[in-house]
This record gives structure tokens, C-alpha cells and sequence, in this order.
């Protein structure tokens, strides 16, 4: 069963959720609510030995998807948060749209899920908040 932590969670409960945990990872948009959840992971975990890190899944839906890309390392590196970016293929983004983006990212998005889950890092997205 998946815990839910709000946006006041202190080191201390996040830890007791998540026992061994010690990196949280963003899923890294690069957008206002996204950047909004890493500002805050960042600020509210930076001294409590719980590191932050970031993924960003770059669906090449949007001919400027790789300066979205460009855009969230620079966002990351300004932060010192390490920050992985994934590309992925759409088969057929005009059939489904967002719902294509989301079918192809999903194995990308779940291995680094499962590889951090691994190495005791915890998933967090923007709609956890």
C-alpha cells in the first residue's frame, strides 16, 4: 500500500514511511507545479540527509520538448539536483495524445521507479501533493 505525505511532512515522518529512505525523487516536468514540488522537496530536505533527485520523461510530443528538457537541467543544476532526463517514442501521438505520452513513458517511468525504490529512493510525483 502506498503512503501519501503532504506538503508539511517533516524528515522524521517521511522516514517512518518510508523506513531506509534515503533520497526522495521528483518526477520533473518543468512545469509551475512541478517546480513548485521540487522548490519545496528541495528547501524542506536539503539538511535532513534525505537528498533530492529528478526525472524528466521528455515524450517529444512538442517541437521545443528537448528545450523543456534543457530547460529542467538547467532548473536542477541551479538547485544541485541531480536530475536524470529519459527520452521516449510515441508511436502515434495524434491517436491519444497525452494518453499515448503516458502508455510510452510508463515502462521508462517505472523501471527508474523500481531502480530507485532499490537503492532506497523514494518515488514522488506532482499530483502526491
Amino acid at each position: 500500500m502506498a503512503e501519501t505525505v503532504g506538503p508539511n511532512v517533516s524528515p522524521e515522518a517521511l522516514r517512518a514511511c518510508f523506513p531506509g529512505a534515503e533520497r526522495l525523487c521528483i518526477a520533473y516536468s518543468g512545469g509551475r507545479d512541478s517546480h513548485a514540488l521540487l522548490a519545496l522537496a528541495v528547501a524542506r530536505f536539503r539538511d535532513s540527509g534525505i537528498a533530492v533527485d529528478a526525472v524528466h520523461v521528455n515524450h517529444q510530443l512538442h517541437p521545443d520538448s528537448a528545450r523543456w528538457a534543457d530547460h529542467c537541467q538547467t532548473v536542477c543544476r541551479a538547485f544541485g539536483v541531480p536530475l536524470e532526463v529519459v527520452t521516449v517514442s510515441v508511436s502515434d501521438p495524434a491517436g491519444d495524445g497525452p494518453e499515448a505520452a503516458l502508455v510510452a513513458a510508463s515502462p521508462s517511468e517505472a523501471r527508474l521507479v523500481n531502480e530507485r525504490s532499490g537503492r532506497g529512493r523514494l518515488p514522488a510525483a506532482e499530483s502526491n501533493l
